[in-house]
């Protein structure tokens, strides 16, 4: 499946740009824009919040879509008449966090943990666009696929006990998710610039292919130079064997995990119309 995908957006992505370079940009234009996603297909993540006093402890599942958060990007897009274009767009996720904590109280101590997730990603989202109307006000919905590059989560734990401390921070990477995009929107037409407003969804899931812990310390003090590679990364396989015996010069290694990157939300920005720009300066070359 993921070859598959990768082959079609190529051919969308190569298409497109030829054919804006064959029809010397006279309909091309570029979009800039803002966008918020909220969470949307949730997942249960590994850890629960959890309160607990002498005599009761309560557990409470935490669940969302690393998915959620700002997103901002541009676009280079070409409309083949009135009514049909295509799109390439780049959008960059800085996600929400998504935390969990315990608490613990007793009469002898006080113990807290705390548990924060968040991703970053550059996605790639070719679309078909198809437009409707011919005024100032024009509705549209676009329709394509997802490419993740550069994904990465942070993952940082803190736990405290009494007067003693821990802290350690995790960073996964690596692998290309795939996944589809839709959008229903508005513009309101310039002569050269455009606003338009738009509720987008992406459907997405990701699996990185390495974790590589970058922090640990206890009370302050730096714990990296005291642990192995076995311990400070993980590389992420389909299937694996245990060893009696690891080697902990080499890094340890666990089954894919899917992480949740699904979101839906509402993109604002401006359309900078390369065509009515060209043909005015043409009109006034004459």
């Amino acid at each position: 499946m993921k070859p598959t995908l990768l082959l079609l957006t190529t051919a969308i992505t190569g298409t497109m740009m030829m054919t804006i370079q064959s029809a010397n940009a006279q309909g091309a234009y570029i979009n800039a824009g803002v966008g918020y996603g909220m969470k949307a297909a949730s997942q249960t993540m590994q850890y629960t919040e959890s309160v607990s006093s002498d005599t009761i402890l309560t557990f409470t599942s935490v669940h969302g879509s690393l998915g959620k958060g700002l997103n901002y990007g541009g676009a280079l897009g070409y409309m083949f008449n009135k009514h049909v274009g295509a799109e390439i767009g780049f959008n960059y996720l800085k996600g929400s966090q998504i935390k969990s904590s315990y608490s613990d109280y007793t009469f002898i101590y006080t113990q807290t943990q705390t548990i924060t997730t968040q991703a970053t990603m550059l996605r790639i989202i070719p679309t078909l666009v198809i437009a409707i109307g011919d005024g100032v006000f024009r509705p549209y919905a676009k329709v394509g696929l997802v490419m993740g590059l550069m994904g990465k989560t942070t993952d940082k734990y803190s736990s405290h006990v009494g007067g003693y401390s821990y802290e350690e921070t995790w960073k996964s990477s690596g692998g290309i998710p795939f996944g589809f995009s839709s959008a229903l929107g508005l513009t309101m037409e310039g002569d050269f610039m455009a606003v338009f407003a738009e509720f987008a969804m992406i459907n997405q899931s990701w699996a990185p292919k390495k974790s590589v812990m970058t922090e640990s310390t206890y009370n302050g003090t730096d714990q990296l130079p005291l642990l192995t590679t076995y311990e400070k990364e993980t590389n992420y396989v389909d299937s694996y064997s245990v060893s009696q015996n690891p080697d902990l010069s080499s890094p340890n290694q666990q089954t894919k995990q899917y992480l949740p990157m699904s979101s839906f939300g509402f993109n604002v920005g401006l359309r900078f119309n390369l065509g009515n720009y060209l043909k005015s300066k043409k009109a006034v070359a004459k």
